[in-house]
């Protein structure tokens, strides 16, 4: 009995002697932002006070890269006796300083291309602000911008903005900026009252700049194609593609000349229109008289007389 108990005292300082180690994974990279770097700043997991906030060496000087070695982490740990724990080893920790500085006219001419690529295919004079309350401290290194997100969804005249950077694929920052944007473009606007229904001539329209983002919609070219309004466009007010539609030339049932071509002869015809019509429109028409269907081609002559070529 007596051996029986001194085998069980043994065995309970024999499991109070075995500790589990616990496992700590360091991290790739890290960015100090005091002046000194700390145990607890190397791993992912977090550590006791006593053993995280250990000063181990200064922070790196502006454009310096520090790399610190697993197995001098392993060493520090075991002079110390920080036994119970297991360092699983890397390639090393890369530490770097929050030193390189982006201000906002970097900021600005980032955003300045983005907002100009959306408009690539159009010309006009942009003018973008950006309101940034401080400069942003970033690490040393290459620094990428991606625009996270918009709001609201389409550019207008000013809006939010939500930018993330990142400096060699690494360091990751969101900042979120406010925007004034304009950009001054040639639009179209009503010299008249342009009534529901009524066809847009050029003489009915003025350009004069203005600022299309304020406008959800691109600007409209009225010379090259023939519109009619949607609906009534006040006078001096800018004609938008929501407001305009493309206007039918001939309608089901509408008779108009069509010309069939052979060789060096032309041959006029009358058509009847079985299907609505729009400039350069093909539309199949009946021949008059007759029950043969063709396709044809609408057309304006420059008096803007409506004819089609058969095909």
């Amino acid at each position: 009995m007596r051996l029986r108990s001194l085998f069980f005292v043994a065995w309970i300082l024999l499991c109070s002697l075995t500790v589990h180690s616990e496992e700590l994974r360091l991290k790739n990279e890290v960015v100090v932002k005091s002046k000194v770097l700390m145990l607890g700043d190397l791993f992912e997991e977090s550590l006791p006070s006593n053993i995280s906030e250990v000063i181990i060496a200064e922070r790196p000087r502006s454009g310096k890269l520090l790399t610190i070695k697993p197995d001098y982490i392993e060493r520090y740990f075991i002079d110390r006796g920080y036994t119970n724990y297991k360092i699983i080893k890397s390639s090393g920790v890369k530490v770097r300083s929050l030193s390189q500085i982006l201000n906002k006219e970097t900021i600005t001419n980032f955003i300045t291309e983005y907002i100009r690529n959306r408009y690539k295919n159009e010309y006009g004079r942009l003018k973008v602000s950006v309101e940034l309350e401080k400069d942003i401290a970033v690490p040393v290194g290459k620094v990428e911008y991606t625009v996270k997100r918009i709001s609201p969804n389409k550019l207008r005249e000013s809006n939010n903005i939500w930018i993330s950077l990142s400096v060699d694929e690494q360091y990751y920052q969101t900042i979120k900026l406010h925007v004034r944007s304009e950009y001054f473009q040639l639009w179209p606007f009503a010299k008249a009252k342009i009534s529901k229904f009524s066809r847009i001539r050029e003489k009915d329209i003025q350009y004069k700049i203005a600022n299309s983002l304020l406008f959800s919609s691109l600007p409209l070219n009225i010379e090259s194609n023939k519109w009619r309004a949607r609906k009534t466009i006040k006078a001096n007010q800018v004609i938008l593609d929501n407001s305009v539609e493309k206007m039918p030339l001939v309608n089901v049932g509408e008779m108009f000349s069509g010309q069939l071509k052979s060789g060096l002869v032309t041959i006029s015809v009358k058509l009847k229109a079985l299907e609505k019509g729009f400039l350069d429109n093909r539309v199949q028409a009946q021949r008059l008289n007759s029950d043969e269907v063709l396709l044809v081609t609408i057309k304006l002559d420059k008096y803007e007389k409506i004819f089609g070529v058969i095909e």
